[in-house]
Order: C-alpha cells, then sequence, then structure tokens
C-alpha cells in the first residue's frame, strides 16, 4: 500500500480506523513527509477524509467504514445545488483535485439558496 494512502487517514477517527493524529502532529506528519516525497496527494485526501468525519453518522459509517476507502475532492469554487425529489441536484464545473483518480469517494462544495434550505422549498 502506498505511504499516501496510509497518510490519507492521519485525520480520520480512530473509530474509523485512522491514525486520529489532530492538526498539529498531523501537519508535523507531512511536512516529514515532504522531505522524502510530495505529500501534496497524502495531504489533500487526509483533509477531505477528515471533513467526511463530520458529517451525518451514516453518511461518515458508509464512506470511512471501508478502512482502504480514499477520499478526495474540493472546495472551490462552489457549485449550485437545486432541490429535486429526494435530494439536491449538483451543477457547474469544479476544479482538479490533486490525486482525484486514486480516490474512491470524491467530494464537493455546493450552495444552495437559503430558502430552500431553511424548508421554503417548492418540494416540501
Amino acid at each position: 500500500m502506498p505511504w499516501w494512502r496510509r497518510a490519507s487517514s492521519a485525520f480520520v477517527p480512530a473509530a474509523y480506523h485512522g491514525s486520529e493524529l489532530g492538526p498539529v502532529y498531523g501537519v508535523s506528519l507531512f511536512e516529514e513527509l515532504a522531505t522524502i516525497d510530495s505529500a501534496w496527494v497524502g495531504a489533500i485526501n487526509a483533509a477531505a477524509a477528515w471533513l467526511l468525519a463530520l458529517f451525518p453518522r451514516a453518511a461518515a459509517d458508509e464512506i470511512l467504514g471501508d478502512q482502504h476507502s480514499v477520499v478526495n475532492g474540493t472546495l472551490f469554487p462552489p457549485l449550485s445545488a437545486e432541490p429535486v425529489h429526494g435530494g439536491y441536484q449538483v451543477t457547474g464545473r469544479s476544479a482538479f483535485a490533486s490525486g482525484c483518480n486514486y480516490a474512491r469517494w470524491l467530494h464537493c462544495q455546493a450552495t444552495a439558496s437559503p430558502e430552500w434550505v431553511c424548508g421554503g422549498s417548492a418540494h416540501s
């Protein structure tokens, strides 16, 4: 298993087979890795996996429950989300995310109109 795949769980909670290093030790890990190889992809994957650990439990369980899962994604520019039956439809164009071709899961940021999110959806 490549080092960056193992490093991608640096910030993931132990409940999901992660190292749960926290920001100080996690950043130190990637600084050290950068002295021997490019730590860029591992750091992006680790940050993406950490973000998903903040999701609702069912989503985190599905995505992070597989200890071999690699998560990647991009937050900028945000895409647009419109409510549709059963969820949201996300549209737009996202930037390339370094290491996305190694990922099993991808995430992106999307913004929705506040009236849709706060209960004013035409689909409610």
